[in-house]
C-alpha cells in the first residue's frame, strides 16, 4: 500500500505543476510564454527566433523590461521592436507585449535557456498599479551538423552567400616594382559577418603581400529586417623578382539552409608575368646629364613675366571682376538680406515645430516634470485662436483615447498621490500626442509668426 500510495502522491504533485499556468491564467495573473522558431531544432549558425509573450489580466502601466540573455557557445541578437496584442481567456481580457530574441547557435548539441524574467508594470483589479516579474517556462533547442560538413574547420549556415573578387588593375604583364591590390568580399544573408572565415592567401616567394584590417559589417535586424553580413579583405601584391607567378583563388563551402545542401562559392586564380624593370629611356636615347642639367638652370633662371600673364591674365582678371561685382551687390542690398535672414530665424525659432522638437526631446529624458512643462509651452505656440487656453480641454476635445490616457498618467506621476508608479509612457505620449497635433490641425501652426511690428519704425 505504501508504494501505490507514493505513486499517487508524485502524480498528484505533476498535476499542480502542469496546471500552474492555466490556474495563473483562470485566477488574473500575469504570466509569459515562449514560442521558437522554425523549430526546436535548427542547423549550427543557423538563426533561431525566440519570440517571449507577456500577458496581464488588464492592462501595462509601463513598457516591460526584457533582460539580456546570454546563451553559452551562441551569438544573441535583442529585437527592439515589440507587438502589442488582446487575448481573450475565459471571462478574462488580456493585454500583451511580444518581443523576439535571435539566437545564433555556434556549435552542436543541446541547449537550455532556464529562465527569461521579464519586469512588467501593469494595473492590478485590487492592488492598482503594481509590478510583477515573469518567465516562461525553460527553453530547449538542438543544434545539428550536417554530416556533409565534418572535417571543416569552420561552418556557414545562411540562405544566401556570395563571394566577388574585384582589382584596382587586372594584371598580365608586370614589372619588378609593380603592384596591384585584390579585394574579396563576401555577403552573407541571415546571418552575421563573423560566420565568414579569413580568406588571406599563402606567402609566394618573389611577391611581397601586404593585407589591410578586415571590414566587417552587419546590417538590418530590426524591425523584422533580415541581417545581412558583409566581410572585405584587401591584399596588396608587389613584385620583387622577374618570373611566372599565380595567385590563388578561393573556396568557401557553406551551407544552404533552404536547400538543405552544401554549396561552395569561388574567387578564380589569376596568372601574370613579371619582367625586369625599366633602366633605361622609353625611347632608347642616351642624354647627357650635364647637358640636361645645365638646360634646366638655364630654364629656371629666366622669369617670363610676359608669359605668366598670357597664361594667367584672363583668369586673374575675371576673379577680380566677380569680387568687385560680389562687393557692389553687397553694398547695396546685404543689409536688407541680413534682416531677412535674422528675422527668418527669429520666427523659426519661435516656430510650433521648434517647441515640438522640444518638448519630444524634454519628453525622451523621461523627466515628468519638464516634459509637462515642454508641453503646455508647445500648447501655447500651436493653439489656433478659437482654442481653449487650457491644455486639458484641448486634449479631451481632439479625440484620441490614448492621448487623454497618457496625458492623465503624466498628471498622475507629478501629482498622484504615489509619484513614481511609472502611469505613463514617454514613446506612447509621443505618439499620441502626434496624432492628436495631425488631427487637430495644430501641426505646422503659424501663431508664432504673428510678430510684433518694428518698436522704432523708420518710414509711413
Amino acid at each position: 500500500m505504501i508504494i501505490p500510495l507514493r505513486r499517487s502522491v508524485n502524480a498528484l504533485a505533476t498535476a499542480i505543476l502542469l496546471a500552474g499556468p492555466v490556474s495563473a491564467q483562470q485566477e488574473g495573473d500575469p504570466f509569459a510564454r515562449a514560442r521558437l522558431d522554425p523549430g526546436s531544432r535548427v542547423t549550427v549558425g543557423q538563426p533561431l527566433r525566440i519570440t517571449v509573450e507577456v500577458l496581464v489580466p488588464s492592462y501595462f502601466t509601463g513598457g516591460p523590461r526584457f533582460p539580456a540573455l546570454n546563451v553559452r557557445d551562441a551569438l544573441t541578437v535583442f529585437e527592439d521592436r515589440g507587438t502589442n496584442f488582446t487575448e481573450r481567456m475565459g471571462r478574462r481580457t488580456f493585454a500583451g507585449q511580444r518581443r523576439s530574441f535571435v539566437v545564433y547557435p555556434q556549435r552542436p548539441g543541446s541547449y537550455r535557456i532556464e529562465t527569461i524574467p521579464v519586469t512588467v508594470p501593469y494595473r492590478d483589479d485590487t492592488e492598482g498599479p503594481t509590478t510583477a516579474t515573469v518567465s516562461p517556462p525553460p527553453i530547449l533547442f538542438e543544434a545539428v551538423l550536417p554530416p556533409e560538413a565534418e572535417g571543416l574547420s569552420y561552418f556557414i549556415a545562411t540562405t544566401r552567400l556570395s563571394l566577388s573578387a574585384t582589382y584596382d588593375q587586372v594584371p598580365d604583364t608586370m614589372r619588378v616594382g609593380d603592384a596591384f591590390t585584390r579585394t574579396v568580399t563576401a555577403t552573407v544573408q541571415d546571418a552575421l559577418a563573423m560566420v565568414v572565415p579569413p580568406m588571406g592567401v599563402d606567402s609566394i616567394p618573389g611577391l611581397a603581400i601586404y593585407s589591410d584590417p578586415p571590414l566587417v559589417d552587419d546590417e538590418g535586424g530590426e524591425r523584422g529586417e533580415r541581417i545581412v553580413g558583409t566581410r572585405s579583405e584587401s591584399f596588396t601584391f608587389v613584385a620583387l623578382e622577374e618570373g611566372e607567378y599565380e595567385v590563388s583563388g578561393l573556396e568557401i563551402h557553406w551551407w544552404d539552409v533552404n536547400a538543405g545542401r552544401m554549396r561552395t562559392a569561388t574567387v578564380d586564380p589569376i596568372s601574370f608575368a613579371v619582367l625586369p624593370a625599366l633602366t633605361e629611356s622609353a625611347f632608347g636615347l642616351e642624354v647627357d646629364s650635364a647637358e640636361v642639367q645645365a638646360a634646366a638652370a638655364e630654364t629656371s633662371s629666366r622669369f617670363d613675366v610676359m608669359r605668366l600673364l598670357r597664361r594667367f591674365g584672363a583668369w586673374l582678371l575675371g576673379t577680380i571682376a566677380v569680387l568687385w561685382l560680389g562687393v557692389w551687390v553687397w553694398r547695396r542690398h546685404g543689409r536688407r538680406w541680413l534682416a531677412r535672414w535674422e528675422a527668418a530665424k527669429a520666427a523659426k525659432a519661435e516656430s510650433e515645430e521648434t517647441y515640438f522638437r522640444k518638448f519630444r526631446e524634454k519628453a525622451r529624458r523621461g523627466d515628468p516634470r519638464a516634459t509637462l512643462r515642454a508641453l503646455t509651452v508647445w500648447y501655447d505656440r500651436a493653439r489656433r485662436p478659437g482654442d481653449s487656453a487650457a491644455l486639458s480641454d484641448w486634449v479631451t476635445s481632439v479625440g484620441e483615447a490614448d492621448l487623454v490616457t497618457e496625458y492623465e498618467g503624466l498628471l498622475h506621476e507629478i501629482y498622484g498621490s504615489e509619484p513614481g508608479s511609472a502611469t505613463w509612457d514617454a514613446s506612447r505620449l509621443l505618439t499620441a500626442l502626434a496624432r492628436g497635433r495631425k488631427k487637430a490641425g495644430t501641426e505646422g501652426s503659424a501663431r508664432a509668426r504673428y510678430v510684433l511690428p518694428p518698436l522704432n519704425p523708420t518710414g509711413p
